[in-house]
């Protein structure tokens, strides 16, 4: 998923196997049916951006992310409603110089690119520089 060449499963280091199985997840939740989208914020009465689908995934896989309900409706993912946090992005091996990118990803999705269209986008590898500062 990054543009080059996979490594086999059997080489990866277990956080390298942990950041692509949560790549693989994030990319089948989009494809599915389980969430609905929605714009402007990371999730919100039940809709979610491309990067709050990611929020979701990350968390089912264990990563620490506070999920609270401040206004009616709106869902933060550790105090922001409109962007993933450190921690979440770096969970699925994005630093510093890929942040920018998956801020177009947002531009992307609350233009109404469908969830469809930007798993696709991910999987070209277009928005992938790996956890670099």
């Amino acid at each position: 998923m990054t543009g080059r060449p996979p490594v086999p499963q059997e080489r990866m280091t277990p956080e390298e196997l942990k950041r692509e199985t949560i790549r693989h997840d994030w990319l089948d939740a989009l494809r599915g049916k389980d969430y609905r989208q929605g714009m402007g914020w990371l999730a919100k009465d039940g809709k979610f951006c491309c990067l709050g689908v990611l929020c979701e995934v990350v968390a089912r896989h264990g990563v620490q992310c506070e999920k609270t309900e401040d206004n009616p409706g709106v869902v933060t993912y550790d105090d922001d409603p409109y962007f993933p946090s450190s921690k979440v992005l770096t969970a699925v091996g994005v630093g510093r110089k890929a942040a920018d990118n998956f801020t177009a990803l947002s531009d992307l999705n609350d233009d109404g690119e469908s969830f469809a269209t930007i798993a696709d986008h991910l999987e070209s590898g277009a928005f992938w520089v790996e956890n670099q500062p």
